[in-house]
This record gives C-alpha cells, structure tokens and sequence, in this order.
C-alpha cells in the first residue's frame, strides 16, 4: 500500500475512533432526553445493563462502517470485513471488560465503565485499521453485511424483549 493511501486509511480510522467516542457518549443520554422515546431507544440505552450500553459503541460504528463502505471499498478492498471484525472485538470486549472488573473489585465504578468503553472504541477502530493494513479479507462482504445485520436485529429485538440472561440485566 502506497504511503499516502496508508496515510488516508490511518486518518479514516482516527476520525473514526474519535467520532465513535463522541456520538456514543451522546447516545447514553438520548433515549432520556427524548422523552423516553421507543424509537430513539432501539438506537441508545433505555436503561444501564451492559447489553444496551454495547450500542454506545454499536451504532456510531456501524454508520461509520457504512459510510467507509460506501465511499472506500473501491480504495480498501476488505474495509468491510476489518470494520466488522473490529466492532465484533469491541462489542466482545465490553461485557468481558465489565464484568471482569465488577467480579474482582464487587461493584462497578463509573469511571472504570468510561474508561472500558473508551478502550472498546480504540479497539475496535485499531483493529479494523491493523486488518485493513494486512489486507486480510478471509469473509466476503455479503457475510459481513449478513453478521452486521443480525447484530442490529438483536439490538433492535433485545431492546424491548430481552432474553433472561445476566448481561441484560442492569448492575
């Protein structure tokens, strides 16, 4: 990969990694700001379990994938496969993070709970960054499109008939 192309794709994920940050803290607040808004709470937490906060990270990053798709695939073939890849690992990080840290210290801390998503954002856009350097695509995008998908449905379902299971549940 040429240097300035090299240059172009660091910048990509860097704006990324800052604009998923913002926006995700944004949407902590949103579905309260709204009213309570159902349809603002498919897209931002309706209440403090791990899974409704894992859209903090979910959402920004997926208009940003798509956005990245759109308007670079035809510059970084396997954009879509390092971006989906790098959110997976973000999302997994989280409640492995959280719980994690609840589980040796008996509660959680708020600061601790900024910092672990902070660190699943650079995760995540590190990772589709180093994946996109290497080049590596071993999923084609329709699979990808497929996985990124199915998360937003169970987002989506999980929102307002979320199964009973410790990672719904607010600590």
């Amino acid at each position: 990969m040429d240097t300035a192309r090299l240059k172009r794709l660091k910048c990509w994920w860097a704006a990324c990694t800052g604009t998923t940050f913002i926006l995700g803290t944004l949407m902590h607040f949103v579905y309260h700001w709204s009213g309570d808004n159902k349809i603002i709470g498919l897209f931002s937490p309706v209440n403090e379990s791990t899974w409704e906060h894992m859209k903090m990270l979910f959402y920004p990053m997926l208009l940003l994938i798509l956005i990245g798709f759109i308007f670079f695939e035809h510059q970084h073939p396997g954009l879509l496969f390092a971006a989906t890849t790098g959110l997976c690992a973000g999302l997994a990080a989280i409640p492995f993070i959280f719980y994690t840290y609840t589980a040796l210290l008996g509660k959680n801390i708020l600061i601790l709970d900024i910092l672990t998503f902070a660190f699943s954002v650079l995760l995540a856009n590190v990772l589709s960054y180093v994946i996109m350097r290497s080049r590596m695509q071993p999923l084609p995008d329709i699979l990808c499109l497929l996985i990124l998908t199915l998360l937003a449905a169970a987002f989506i379902v999980f929102t307002y008939a979320p199964p009973d299971f410790f990672i719904f549940d607010a600590p």
